[in-house]
């Protein structure tokens, strides 16, 4: 009997840096920057991941002065295992939320010969009434990965808002 590769599979195959570029809700270009490393025992992935701004010239938000160095948009840190009810999850906090959010797998799906592609996700996306996110990993055969995000605000569409697809360095 053949042994199917599962999502946790697919991520622990996949380790090592990334880097390309994408273009988050803001229409703004962006360098990601993505590390994958396999931790305790292959029982999870631990995801640094850092989107930042193509020029050096991007105002700061904070300051209101022009930065030397590029701008950084997100910075985040996921760990992707196993829960205690054995379902996997992805656990990731971010410059974004000052909380943990939980995100359960939502859909796993391999397609042969071309790449896998694995969604987490919290809320229902189709209430408009919530909040609700999915970050969906693809990793394709030819050794890139894409690392994408969708979200609704209450009362808003449920949509794309970044996407990076990112080569192995």
């Amino acid at each position: 009997m053949e042994h199917k590769e599962g999502p946790l599979e697919m991520l622990l195959k996949s380790a090592g840096f990334y880097t390309g570029y994408g273009v988050n809700h803001d229409d703004q270009q962006f360098r990601g920057i993505l590390e994958l490393t396999p931790i305790i025992g292959n029982n999870g992935v631990y995801i640094k991941y850092r989107s930042v701004g193509l020029r050096g010239d991007e105002l700061e938000k904070d300051t209101s002065l022009f930065s030397r160095d590029t701008r950084l948009y997100h910075e985040e840190h996921t760990l992707i295992a196993k829960n205690n009810v054995n379902k996997l999850t992805l656990w990731t906090i971010s410059i974004l939320t000052p909380t943990v959010s939980l995100f359960n797998l939502r859909r796993y799906r391999r397609i042969p010969n071309q790449k896998a592609f694995i969604v987490f996700g919290f809320g229902n996306r189709e209430d408009n009434t919530i909040f609700r996110e999915e970050i969906s990993v693809e990793i394709w055969d030819s050794g890139s990965i894409a690392y994408n995000y969708f979200w609704g605000e209450p009362g808003g569409l449920f949509l794309s808002r970044s996407t990076v697809i990112m080569r192995k360095i």
